[in-house]
This record gives structure tokens, C-alpha cells and sequence, in this order.
């Protein structure tokens, strides 16, 4: 039997790399619209799923996001797409460059960029806790490696300004440890950034938080345990 299918949104995931571009295209899709993503890899996990209809290849996001978003913006027009949707970091960029999506016509769902660059980064996350008076582990930003000398609280996570769990943070057992890891993120240029950060590790329930908010309203929220950590350990 011959079915017709009618797609209410042509719906652009920003990368197709992530379980959460993989678990937003499923629902999406249960929702009638029609899903790509923009991938600099076609050998990610959006590849094999039958929710993501199309891929587009893009250049890769980390090194020149501008470059990116330029590349984005034209896979967007030309496919006529109706909304972008931002699954990862690739945010700042849309909501940065807001004004040029909608000049194309094109819709995103983005804070203002002020607002991300607040908490966008380890260090500007920092900053913005403490003045908000929330409870951190004790913390230390370093600028070289003799900085975390008198550091004796082990385990503890060294953390690029700047990166994912698996890429910008590693977990540490030793004084040894510790200087490896800072002379690593340094040494990939985490002194532009502002430092390296030092935490403290604390034992407890580690649970991800996902909001949803509108125009400074919560509206929805999920929370999730996470069972496995996903720090990169040396």
C-alpha cells in the first residue's frame, strides 16, 4: 500500500555526531517533519538512523565557526530549509550571527548571545555562580603548571575553558597527573581562553538538566542520571 507522508517543517540539526541530535531527529520526525543534519563527518551516528533523512557535509565546527556558519547558511537556503536547530555548542554561533539567519528567513530557537556569553565557557560559568551565590567545588585557574603545585586534593578534574566532557576535561589521581594535564590543555591553547581550571571532585549523584525557557520563563524542564562519566582520564 502506497503511503503519502506530509512534513509539517524542513527541520536542520546544527552536527550529527551526538546522541542528542540522534534522540531530537527521532522525535522530531514522530512529529511529521522532515530532518537533516549538518555533519563534517558522514560516518556519525545521524548516518544510521532512519529519522535523519539527509546529510549535509559542512566544514568542521571547532576550528573557524564563522566558516561553519557561512557553509551552514548556504546548505540552509539551498535546501530550503525552514528552521535550524541548534543540539550542541554550535548555539553561540546562531545567536551570534541571529541577524543573517533572519535576514534569509530562517528561524532558530537561541538565548541572546550576552546572556551565552555568561555561562558559554568553564570560566565565565565560574564567574557567573559565584555571583549568583551557588555552591561550587573549591576551584583554582591556573596559568602555567606551577600554579597547581600546592594542589593536594586528589581525585580532581583539570578542565579547558573551552571543550566537551570527553575532550576538555580530564580526571586526575596524582600531582603528576595534574601537571600533565595542565601542560596538555595549555599547550592547545587554553592560556587564550583564560587558564586552565582546577576542581576540586566531590562524590554524589550526577544528574544532567535539560530547560526550557521563554523569554526568561521556565516552561519545561528534564533531569536525567548519568551513570558513566565522561571525562577523558590519563
Amino acid at each position: 500500500m502506497h503511503m503519502a507522508y506530509t512534513y509539517d517543517m524542513r527541520i536542520l540539526l546544527t552536527e550529527g555526531a551526538g546522541l542528542t541530535s540522534r534522540q531530537v531527529a527521532s522525535r522530531l520526525d514522530q512529529l511529521g517533519h522532515d530532518v537533516s543534519a549538518a555533519v563534517s563527518d558522514p560516518l556519525c551516528l545521524a548516518r544510521f538512523t532512519r529519522h535523519v533523512r539527509t546529510l549535509h557535509r559542512v566544514p568542521d565546527f571547532g576550528p573557524a565557526p564563522l566558516v561553519w556558519f557561512d557553509r551552514l547558511l548556504d546548505v540552509a537556503s539551498r535546501s530550503h530549509i525552514d528552521v535550524i536547530f541548534p543540539t550542541q555548542e554550535q548555539v553561540t554561533v546562531l545567536s551570534h550571527q541571529l541577524p543573517r539567519l533572519l535576514q534569509a528567513g530562517l528561524v532558530t530557537a537561541v538565548p541572546p548571545f550576552a546572556s551565552l556569553e555568561q555561562v558559554q565557557d568553564k570560566l565565565s560559568a565560574l564567574r557567573t555562580l559565584a555571583r549568583l551565590g551557588v555552591p561550587q567545588p573549591h576551584t583554582v585557574v591556573v596559568q602555567d603548571p606551577s600554579g597547581a603545585a600546592g594542589w593536594k586534593s586528589f581525585p580532581a578534574y583539570v578542565k579547558a575553558p573551552v571543550g566537551t566532557g570527553s575532550a576538555g576535561v580530564r580526571r586526575v589521581t596524582d600531582a603528576a597527573g595534574l601537571a600533565d594535564a595542565v601542560r596538555h590543555f595549555m599547550a592547545a591553547g587554553a592560556l587564550t581562553d583564560g587558564g586552565v581550571l582546577v576542581q576540586e571532585a566531590l562524590v554524589g549523584t550526577f544528574v544532567m538538566a535539560q530547560c526550557i525557557f521563554d523569554t526568561g520563563s521556565l516552561v519545561a524542564f528534564h533531569a536525567n542520571e548519568r551513570e558513566r562519566r565522561g571525562e577523558g582520564q590519563h
